[in-house]
């Protein structure tokens, strides 16, 4: 192994986990947003449609303007529509669930999907958890338990049900997604999976699927604001995959409910309790743990080569 290719190592680890950590505030971001549209009028199909479509454009315009090519191979090209149905689960049922439950008891739902991904890595033996790895999975999860808390609130099942889905959704995306990325220019293979995505809405909509669509101005702005967020969450978690895989990414990801807490607070007027930032100094800690175990044992087999 040479120097070069160790800082080449190096470099990746620290770029992959800045890029997953921008993927979970911008995700957190474009969710609270989100909900707040609900207010002026808009519902999950429409902020939905909006969100795919802006992605899409933008993606679209990055790829023409740089003079990479859009196009893949008829068989990845139709794994990545095939991808983008699962993808459009996700996206429905997490904007759903808001609307039935409080964002911070969906958020805590959704992200059971990084404990699903290690039992399904760690099944196919594409991943290996050692004890403290999964210690420290299991603190952030009960850390989220805490942060998340919502005493007066009213379960809905049905929202708690939708995110449960969503969380299934996503595991299987950030699964399957990595070999699509691997060696591939990760905004083609998404580019593909929202156009799979946007077919899915359309057939909704042609299917008489009420979308509403904001009634002022204000609304209109949290609506485009989501976009905005969720063109960059997605776009950088793609690229975290291919440089860390999905184990990794999706600890990092595991911060985007105390991101969620945050922006509830600022935006939707949730207050934090003192018990609430404990739950998020947990989550932290068990984020912070994980990478620089990570980052170790990275070091140490390159030493070892």
């Amino acid at each position: 192994m040479t120097a070069a290719r160790a800082v080449s190592a190096h470099t990746r680890f620290w770029l992959g986990s800045a890029l997953a950590l921008a993927s979970s505030v911008t995700f957190s971001l474009n969710l609270a947003l989100a909900r707040l549209s609900y207010d002026s009028g808009a519902n999950a199909l429409a902020v939905n449609l909006v969100r795919t479509i802006f992605l899409s454009l933008c993606l679209f315009v990055f790829l023409k303007a740089t003079g990479r090519p859009a196009a893949l191979p008829r068989r990845e090209r139709t794994l990545c529509l095939l991808l983008g149905l699962v993808w459009a689960v996700q996206m429905v049922g997490l904007l759903v669930a808001i609307a039935f439950i409080p964002v911070g008891l969906a958020v805590l739902t959704y992200y059971t999907y990084p404990l699903m991904i290690a039992l399904i890595a760690a099944a196919l033996g594409h991943e290996r958890l050692g004890a403290f790895s999964l210690a420290l999975m299991v603190l952030a999860f009960a850390g989220m338990i805490v942060a998340l808390q919502v005493p007066d609130g009213v379960l809905d099942w049905r929202g708690v049900v939708l995110a449960l889905v969503s969380a299934l959704s996503m595991a299987s995306v950030m699964m399957l997604s990595e070999r699509f990325i691997h060696g591939r220019d990760s905004r083609v293979v998404t580019l593909h999976i929202m156009l799979g995505v946007l077919g899915v809405l359309i057939l909704m909509v042609l299917a008489g699927e009420k979308h509403s669509w904001p009634a002022d101005l204000a609304g209109w702005l949290t609506v485009a604001g989501a976009a905005v967020f969720l063109a960059l969450a997605i776009t950088t978690l793609f690229m975290a995959i291919g440089l860390i895989g999905p184990l990794r990414t999706s600890m990092i990801d595991n911060g985007s409910p105390v991101w969620s807490i945050l922006f509830a607070a600022i935006l939707l007027g949730e207050m934090l309790s003192p018990l609430q930032l404990t739950g998020a100094a947990m989550v932290i800690a068990a984020i912070v743990g994980n990478q620089v175990l990570h980052h170790r044992q990275a070091r140490a087999a390159l030493t070892k080569r």
